[in-house]
């Protein structure tokens, strides 16, 4: 539903956020308690080092709490092998690290190898089993295995009952899977525990999912207000809640709430490219391709080239879009370790789905996008998104994709069939109806067709469908 998969993924991890990281080291009681004693049986284990930051991100203070909580627990485990709490702490800093730096592959499989041990030591008491689960669900979600995200959350959940941070974890992992029911069930538990920005955003993306727009915008808001300016999740809801108002046509409150992040986070990532792709449909193509290049110059993400692949491919640049989208494609295949399990160039899903790397994000939608703006490569589109499918079938953004490869494929009555499945929530999204009415075109209803594309269009003029230009085209 949001203009990257990836982008809207990215909130997964702000429950790890929220932790104080000033209270990380502290000493557990009860329950919680290690016994030094006990030190000798275990062997103290290399931690991965903390990569220093190629630029700055964030505030000074920000980075240097980050950085200084690393090398706390880091000597504290040096000392005692059986601190799990310091073990867990390191697991919490590689993975805000992941997500404020964009190097997704070698934090989170840091994140793994700690949270691992964790797991397979004999001196975790149950609250640091549960906490570790936790957060091996939390980084299972950020790389797209949302399967084996929700498998942990419950064993997590199994554990403790009351903890908001876990609901947020099936929320999302039953979200991504396209159990909806027990999603908002999930949420409303989460809510009841802790109303608070990580339980507000989900709800507004519920909402948004159920068709309530103007109910998913208010919970955004509230999520906004919740949070302390200037601080990343705050922020990340900020520029969310602008593309609800971008998504549905009001581009001016979108780009009013994109500056207040940026004026807030100074070069927030996420915010620049935002603004890009807003200037972009404003055909505004000089300030865009510069507020994407800047996010660039931040985080390597594959959506920011996508992009400024969508901006050169406005302007007519085709041989510059199509180099910048497969950009994107190997930063999705190359821009990890060798074990990141993206598919590959060629397209060869089945190659991917059989590579070892367990750490490897799953990316089957968002390379099955890119296939279709590359020349509407229908074949290889068809074969990454199955790979989606086949772990998420009722997904609406995996079957809203179907549809659109099914139905430029010719094949109208499968396109009617996943479309369908796509809209089981009552999801109000302007280029789901716009496909509707093209497929009633072409199934012979040409007026009522006409009609839900012109309402479509009323709704969102700057629709980015790979159908959108077709569909302007029955109503020109």
């Amino acid at each position: 539903m949001k203009y990257l998969k990836t982008f809207s993924l990215l909130f997964i991890t702000c429950l790890i956020l929220s932790l104080s990281l000033n209270s990380c080291n502290q000493d557990a009681k009860g329950e919680n308690t290690v016994e030094k004693a006990d030190a000798k049986e275990e062997t103290f284990k290399k931690v991965p080092e903390l990569i220093e930051r190629r630029v700055a991100l964030g505030s000074n203070e920000e980075m240097d709490k980050i950085f200084s909580t690393y090398d706390k627990n880091v000597k504290a485990l040096e000392k005692n092998p059986n601190d799990m709490e310091a073990r867990l702490t390191l697991s919490e800093v590689f993975i805000t690290e992941a997500r404020l730096t964009g190097n997704h592959a070698y934090n989170y499989d840091a994140a793994l190898q700690v949270l691992d041990d964790v797991l397979a030591s004999t001196k975790t008491n149950k609250d640091q089993r549960f906490r570790a689960l936790m957060n091996k669900a939390t980084v299972k979600l950020s790389l797209h295995k949302f399967d084996e995200a929700l498998a942990t959350g419950k064993e997590a959940l199994a554990l403790n009952n009351r903890n908001a941070g876990i609901y947020g974890v099936l929320v999302d992992a039953n979200v991504e899977l396209g159990n909806y029911k027990a999603a908002v069930e999930m949420s409303d538990k989460m809510v009841g525990i802790r109303p608070d920005l990580r339980s507000y955003s989900r709800i507004s993306y519920l909402r948004q999912i159920h068709g309530d727009i103007d109910g998913a915008k208010e919970a955004m808001d509230m999520a906004v207000k919740a949070g302390y300016p200037g601080m990343e999740q705050t922020e990340w809801s900020r520029v969310n809640l602008g593309k609800l108002y971008e998504q549905y046509g009001d581009l001016r409150t979108a780009e009013m709430h994109y500056t207040i992040a940026l004026r807030e986070r100074p070069n927030y990532p996420y915010a620049l490219a935002a603004m890009g792709n807003l200037e972009r449909k404003k055909e505004n193509y000089t300030e865009a391709e510069d507020y994407l290049t800047r996010s660039m110059q931040y985080i390597n993400d594959a959506g920011f080239y996508t992009l400024l692949g969508d901006a050169y491919r406005d302007q007519g640049m085709t041989q510059k879009a199509d180099s910048t989208y497969n950009l994107a494609l190997r930063i999705m295949e190359f821009g990890t370790n060798k074990t990141d399990g993206a598919t590959p160039m060629d397209g060869n899903a089945k190659a991917y789905a059989n590579l070892n790397g367990s750490h490897g994000h799953q990316h089957g939608l968002e390379i099955a996008k890119l296939y279709m703006k590359l020349g509407k490569d229908t074949d290889k589109a068809m074969e990454n998104i199955m790979l989606d499918y086949d772990m998420r079938p009722d997904n609406i953004d995996v079957n809203k994709e179907l549809a659109l490869i099914y139905y430029e494929e010719g094949n109208i009555d499968e396109a009617a069939k996943y479309l369908s499945k796509a809209m089981a929530t009552n999801s109000k999204d302007p280029e789901l109806y716009s496909l509707k009415g093209l497929i009633a075109i072409k199934r012979g209803d040409a007026t009522a067709g006409k009609r839900i594309i012109r309402e479509s269009f009323k709704t969102n003029p700057w629709q980015e469908a790979i159908t959108t230009d077709e569909a302007k085209e029955a109503v020109s």
